[in-house]
């Protein structure tokens, strides 16, 4: 066993390959470089055992070319370009694309954009993602301070709250900031908070959006959010009043006034959501045929017009 493995260390192989066959106990440990994770800044090893020589040698090629396959990706293009380039072209609603572009933003870009789009493994999603479950700033888990503005400034600063008008000559009197309402701007110890899973999943597939399009676009060989372990779906644990809270609830409304009472009573009966309650126009009730056409929606946009067309499958 150990002359086999002698003879398989002496194959000739490519000067950028790091692979190795060993013997460990009774098997030999096949393991291939296969680069370096872009989040945690490790080496990344392909690896497997046998106790057959010949087959440690299929191993050691099927795996040298899984990393040849990854490397050789049709562009230089990194991911960050690629979402950008996809969003050009997709088509989504203002505000899924709003949240696309915090995602890529405040997540995606820090952690993966500056990557090589052929270069997104299944790993490498999948190792993203439990980031994000851990700490949705993507700390290393060393201790810093989350510094409220960039550069040179005072970590603690008081805005007080002063009365109207020019400041006295002999300057303001003390106070109490508790009892004015002063505001304190502190920058503070970072506390890690995970991300929900149904925001991660929604980061899931945006990447498996804009790396499918990359496939289509030739830019890369596959597409590994295909592959790639997501998220689990959160259960949905709806909470709904009972049928004597909505009556409570509806009699408090229109208590207060006939519009609010309308409004609440007018949800209620119909499950509308807030912009296509917003987005309600007198021309859309029939009030002969005493129906009501739920057809546009209205959304906070900064494009001029925020009254759009309704599409149910939005």
């Amino acid at each position: 066993m150990t002359a086999s493995v002698a003879r398989l260390a002496v194959t000739p192989r490519p000067k950028d390959d790091i692979s190795q066959i060993r013997q460990r106990g009774n098997s030999l440990q096949v393991s291939v470089f296969a680069g370096t994770d872009p989040i945690a800044g490790k080496r990344l090893y392909l690896s497997d055992s046998t106790t057959d020589p010949a087959e440690a040698k299929r191993i050691r090629a099927k795996f040298r070319a899984q990393v040849a396959e990854q490397r050789s990706a049709r562009t230089k293009a990194t991911f960050r370009h690629t979402i950008d380039e996809w969003l050009k072209v997709h088509e989504i609603e203002e505000t899924t694309r709003q949240s696309y572009d915090m995602y890529v933003r405040l997540y995606i870009g820090p952690a993966l954009g500056k990557s090589p789009a052929g270069k997104i493994t299944a790993r490498v999603l999948e190792q993203f993602y439990a980031h994000l479950r851990r700490c949705a700033r993507l700390c290393d888990g060393k201790p810093f301070v989350e510094h409220v503005q960039e550069g040179p400034h005072e970590c603690r600063t008081v805005k007080h709250r002063r009365p109207p008008g020019r400041m006295p000559a002999a300057g303001y009197p003390p106070h109490d900031c508790a009892d004015k309402g002063c505001r304190v701007i502190e920058c503070k110890p970072h506390e890690c908070t995970r991300l929900s899973n149904s925001t991660i999943l929604k980061i899931h597939f945006m990447i498996s959006g804009a790396l499918a399009a990359a496939l289509r676009w030739e830019w890369i060989v596959s597409n590994p959010a295909e592959v790639a372990q997501k998220p689990r779906q959160p259960i949905p644990q709806p909470n709904p009043p009972t049928v004597e809270q909505a009556g409570q609830i509806l009699a408090a409304a229109w208590e207060q006034d006939e519009d609010r009472g309308t409004l609440v009573w007018l949800v209620m009966v119909t499950g509308l959501r807030r912009a296509e309650v917003l987005g309600l126009r007198w021309s859309h009730f029939d009030l002969k045929g005493r129906t009501l056409k739920v057809q546009r929606n209205y959304l906070f946009s900064h494009e001029p017009s925020r009254d759009r067309p309704y599409h149910p499958d939005a």
